[in-house]
């Protein structure tokens, strides 16, 4: 995730767009990468299968954030040399984003299929939980994404929809996994439907896709899980004010699949999962990760 700050000069004197005075830039580890360091103080160890470009730049923003705990096995190869980015623009007097600008090579898995099946094979025994985030890059193939279903460790996901997967990401490829996480727009837009009860829109769309739990996030009317029996579970958004909402699925992501498989409380995930959103929204995009040290202050805090 790339940020560029800037102050707006105003209208381009020739031409209708806005012009923007730009002041500085910073960079902070998105995506499946991000979910890794909001991990590494909860596990022992992590392996992270993502693509990757061959950028310099980027190998050593990653070596700098990553802890040893983090195994990574990036799928390099010369057919598609880019890495993503993600580049949003910021009124710096404001914090209100202008625009965005993506890098998005066209990063066709089948090209390495068998590798990517390979290296989750080698590393699926060791594993007690797969948290799969497919943000619709061409990454995870429905060959690929069965393997890791129909494997015997607990299996979480989050198919998002964004910008540049608009009508196309489907949770469809994941039916059977152990718990999936959609926002209600993902699970609207999936649905068809954007006039329906969520409650009663949720329960259908769980009992269609034979989902064990489902998780589906509200922005700031919270969050709801359904178990395997459909009961319904609810927790209120605990951020007291939002600077930035990307990477708060991220972080909800994270924290919930990790108390999915320990089994913990449903009232407890949510809540757990509410309070690491809540941190995330706080800060500018993937700035900060999640940590225990910080999630058991909060919570001796509010029990206080």
């Amino acid at each position: 995730d790339k940020y560029t700050f800037g102050n707006v000069v105003g209208k381009s004197s020739k031409e209708p767009h806005m012009v923007l005075n730009q002041k500085k830039q910073e960079y902070y580890v998105g995506g499946s990468g991000a979910i890794a360091r909001h991990l590494n103080s909860f596990v022992n160890k992590i392996d992270l299968i993502s693509p990757m470009g061959n950028e310099i730049f980027y190998e050593k923003l990653i070596k700098k954030n990553f802890t040893r705990n983090i195994a990574k096995h990036f799928l390099i190869d010369k057919r598609f040399n880019s890495t993503i980015v993600k580049e949003r623009f910021i009124d710096e007097v404001s914090g209100y984003k202008l625009f965005g600008s993506y890098i998005l090579p066209e990063v066709r898995s089948s090209i390495i299929e068998k590798k990517i099946i390979k290296k989750i094979e080698q590393i699926k025994k060791d594993s007690d939980l797969i948290i799969i985030t497919d943000y619709g890059h061409h990454f995870i193939t429905r060959k690929i994404a069965t393997k890791i279903i129909n494997s015997k460790t607990f299996v979480a996901v989050n198919a998002q929809v964004n910008s540049s997967t608009q009508g196309y990401n489907s949770v469809e490829n994941y039916i059977g996994a152990n718990a999936i996480i959609i926002n209600e727009n993902e699970l609207r837009q999936d649905t068809r439907d954007s006039v329906s009860d969520i409650k009663y829109l949720s329960k259908k769309f769980k009992k269609e896709k034979k989902i064990n739990n489902l998780i589906v996030t509200m922005g700031k009317n919270g969050v709801i899980l359904l178990d395997n029996f459909s009961k319904i579970y609810f927790c209120p958004a605990f951020a007291k004010k939002t600077i930035d909402k990307v990477g708060s699925g991220d972080a909800m992501l994270s924290i919930i699949s990790l108390c999915l498989r320990l089994k913990l409380d449903p009232h407890l995930i949510l809540f757990l999962g509410s309070l690491a959103a809540s941190f995330s929204v706080e800060s500018l995009g993937n700035k900060k990760s999640i940590n225990f040290e910080d999630l058991d202050r909060s919570i001796e805090y509010m029990l206080k």
